[in-house]
């Protein structure tokens, strides 16, 4: 007899393997997976263990900050600050805040923790960006908890395009896939 999985896809989820004992075995062009042949004698049992290894379908989550102001000093960037958090659905982290640890790795934890706008990246665009590597796909929430810099007048915060300044939050729910989602901040 030859036993073979026809079916190995579950949604949300990246097959990483199907083994057959030690042995890993290779999808055919349909994307089966067929064991070794399995004789079965007259009154005899014969068992064909198959074992599949997945892992979280994940993507990358980037913050792209855009201030309209040419005067303000990398050294009020630490003023303004974001935070992240994993959405219900989450099959690894939900609920949980992430940041990016001290060896660049994104990191989770159960309370809060905002990230200052001098811990992103400047680009030659003058964009500032902090991407999210790795992450479970499903939904995320990115606020900007401090909008505000001494000295300067806040006149709009503008989320993916939308005006969200008389809002009681800045936030929006990004839906980060295997294609990746960036959220788009701009402040004047």
């Amino acid at each position: 007899y030859t036993v073979s999985e026809t079916q190995s896809n579950i949604p949300g989820y990246e097959l990483v393997y199907v083994k057959e004992g030690n042995t890993q075995l290779q999808a055919d062009n349909n994307g089966a997976y067929t064991a070794s042949a399995a004789t079965v004698e007259n009154g005899e049992e014969t068992t064909v263990e198959i074992e599949d290894k997945y892992d979280f379908e994940r993507g990358t989550l980037t913050i792209e900050k855009t201030l309209d102001k040419d005067n303000i000093t990398e050294d009020v960037l630490e003023n303004l600050k974001f935070t992240v958090k994993a959405g219900a659905d989450n099959k690894e982290h939900a609920g949980e805040y992430l940041y990016i640890d001290d060896n660049g790795k994104v990191a989770y934890s159960a309370q809060a923790v905002e990230i200052a706008l001098k811990d992103f990246e400047k680009g030659t665009d003058g964009k500032y960006t902090l991407t999210f590597e790795d992450i479970v796909v499903g939904s995320y929430s990115v606020t900007e908890t401090q909008a505000n810099i001494p000295g300067y007048e806040l006149k709009s915060v503008k989320i993916n395009g939308t005006d969200v300044t008389n809002n009681t939050a800045y936030t929006t729910n990004a839906t980060v896939t295997v294609n990746g989602e960036t959220v788009e901040i701009e402040d004047k």
